[in-house]
């Protein structure tokens, strides 16, 4: 059987557990890591490198350096606070025929658990755009950001130089296959910000991006999920909604015949996605080296709301893993 090795996923916007696969001999635990992070003034001294720091710092302290993974797996539930968790868990027990209160959700049961503080730098209660550049970059940001640094939402030329690298651009950048899927569309702000870079979480297609941020040198969110490629060879898999964002307003949607695209710069982006990967990975259980083709199945599920899979949060996951060669 071919070896697979690392796989990331993440899924919609707050963290719900993360866990990790050791070899069966484990080496010797590495001497501890030490960050130092300086002592600043909030909020003027929180900067990007500040922000990563402290970040680091803290994994390192509760010893994020201590095991190798294999597998890192990402949850994340569109506003699924503490309440709303609660809520499953009754539901779930009583569903099961118990009063509710004592039943525990299956993640519950990891060997560890922890607390997310999620807030924006301009906003203490966050949107999905900023906590999810968070999570996958290390760094705070303004609400609405999309893989930028702190800055105003409304300038472009601001942002350009603010860009983030997430987790998935690295693993790319390492020679690993990445996807992702979600049952929101792919433009949506969490989704987004595994692989875009945008002040504005509502940039989505070039008829939302306004003139002004044109001729900065901004592009759309949707147009950006075809250029990550920069960084290897972007996501090989994309399933999720929105494929209004990717088709032009010329182009009538194959599913639904009174929907159309939201193009106007003439681009059909899922054309060119196939165009740049005409010899895509292979797609599921590993038992050959060639499997069933995934290239026209990557964009199948884009429609203009939600994936038929939706059940009662919008949930995104982007995996990453290193194909047999």
């Amino acid at each position: 059987m071919s070896r697979v090795t690392p796989l990331f996923c993440a899924v919609s916007t707050l963290l719900l557990g993360a866990c990790t696969s050791l070899s069966p001999s484990t080496p010797a635990s590495p001497a501890a890591v030490s960050v130092d992070v300086p002592a600043i003034a909030h909020p003027t001294g929180e900067t990007p490198q500040w922000w990563y720091r402290s970040g680091a710092a803290r994994a390192a302290a509760n010893g994020a350096m201590a095991g190798k993974a294999k597998n890192v797996i990402l949850f994340l539930g569109d506003g699924m606070s503490l309440t709303t968790v609660a809520a499953a868990r009754i539901l779930e027990g009583q569903r099961n025929g118990n009063p509710g209160e004592e039943n525990l959700l299956s993640w519950e049961q990891f060997p560890a658990t922890a607390f997310s503080k999620t807030y924006n730098t301009d906003s203490q209660t966050p949107d999905s755009a900023g906590t999810m550049t968070a999570i996958t970059t290390g760094v705070k940001s303004h609400m609405g950001a999309i893989g930028v640094s702190a800055g105003s939402r409304n300038d472009c030329a601001d942002s350009l130089d603010k860009e983030l690298l997430t987790w998935l651009q690295l693993a790319d950048s390492a020679g690993m296959a990445t996807g992702i899927v979600s049952t929101a569309r792919l433009t949506h702000a969490t989704p987004a910000a595994t692989y875009a870079h945008s002040p504005d979480r509502n940039w989505e297609n070039d008829t939302h991006l306004p003139e002004a941020a044109k001729a900065a040198g901004c592009t759309d969110i949707a147009q950006q999920l075809i250029a990550t490629a920069r960084y290897g060879r972007g996501p090989l898999v994309a399933l999720g909604g929105g494929r209004g964002q990717f088709t032009t307003v010329n182009e009538q949607d194959p599913e639904y015949a009174d929907k159309v695209g939201l193009r106007l710069d003439g681009r059909n982006l899922v054309a060119e996605w196939q165009a740049a990967h005409p010899q895509a990975p292979m797609s599921g259980t590993p038992t050959s080296s060639r499997l069933r083709p995934v290239r026209r199945r990557c964009w199948a599920c884009l429609n203009r709301t939600t994936c038929s899979t939706r059940t009662t949060a919008p949930r995104t996951v982007a995996a990453s893993r290193r194909w047999p060669s």
